[in-house]
């Protein structure tokens, strides 16, 4: 048998190797050492990245309104341009009807703000005898969960389907009247017609006329103190403070709904009488009687303060 080598004849480098294959499972189970908070967490491109980034599960808004929340189709402060479709009287006023787009879908129907401009498309469909189709341009506005438009351009399109074909002309020929010229006859019957519809349209009866001077369109009313109160017809008006024996009185106005009125109406329900204000906007004309389209307001709140106590 050969002899055992002794340690003193032992290689180092067998000995290094041995003990690091013996200490091998052990530094493996070891768990690595811990990072500083600041080196593992995101970094500031990934930070902005999820700020920026759209909340999870959001619901898109629907044409038709019904998605959950404002329920409006379109925000305000957006335009419409060259949208095609009909005007459709309503109790509540009228209302723009979208044509139907190539895949058959149509936005829902939006209220039209009374303005010069509706009071042209109206005179324009009643000097027609078929359907009139416009294309409209206008401001978008919401207020309670619906849309409402201020018409600012139109134009009518061209009918080929409800536009009847002209009649054929033919020679005249003698008649026992004297032979009448049928087209004269037929600008006749026209002209019957239009006095007709002129006689049957309801008149505006002096109550519902303004109890002062009528604004032209276009005007801007500028930090106008007033108070803002709901009025007989279920909407909000604006009674402005022009002094006592002054003949020359602003009339109340209607407010246009919109996200100010919003606002307005949110301060004027804590009152019993309304509220006191300051207000800017543009006005409006329709049928002999003003609108305000309010843009900013401000809350008068010394007399708000004794309104609420009162109210109280």
């Amino acid at each position: 048998m050969h002899p055992m080598p002794s340690a003193a004849r032992l290689d180092p480098r067998r000995l290094i190797l041995a003990t690091l294959a013996l200490a091998g499972p052990a530094l493996g189970a070891s768990e690595p050492p811990a990072r500083h908070p600041a080196l593992s967490g995101p970094s500031i491109e990934e930070r902005i990245l999820q700020m920026d980034a759209p909340p999870p599960n959001r619901e898109p808004v629907r044409p038709d309104g019904s998605a959950s929340g404002a329920g409006a189709a379109f925000r305000e402060g957006s335009f419409l341009v060259s949208r095609r479709g009909r005007l459709q009287q309503r109790a509540d006023g009228w209302w723009f009807h979208f044509d139907a787009d190539a895949a058959g879908k149509a936005d829902a129907p939006v209220a039209v703000h009374p303005s010069a401009t509706l009071a042209g498309m109206l005179r324009l469909m009643e000097s027609r005898r078929e359907p009139t189709t416009f294309f409209l341009s206008a401001e978008v506005f919401a207020f309670d969960g619906r849309n409402y438009i201020l018409p600012t351009h139109f134009t009518v399109a061209a009918t080929t389907t409800h536009q009847p074909l002209p009649e054929p002309v033919e020679p005249a020929q003698p008649e026992a009247d004297g032979g009448a010229d049928p087209s004269a006859a037929s600008l006749i019957r026209g002209v019957d017609r239009a006095t007709a519809r002129r006689r049957e349209a309801p008149v505006a009866t002096s109550a519902a006329a303004p109890a002062g001077p009528v604004v032209a369109e276009g005007e801007f009313f500028n930090l106008r103190r007033a108070r803002g109160m709901p009025d007989q017809n279920g909407g909000w008006r604006v009674a402005f403070d022009n002094g006592t024996g002054d003949a020359g009185a602003d009339a109340p106005m209607a407010l246009l709904p919109c996200r100010t009125l919003g606002r307005m109406i949110a301060l004027a329900r804590s009152t019993r009488e309304g509220l006191t204000v300051t207000v800017s906007g543009r006005v409006f004309l329709f049928e002999g009687r003003n609108y305000l389209l309010p843009t900013l307001f401000f809350v008068d709140y010394a007399s708000a303060v004794g309104e609420i106590r009162s109210a109280q």
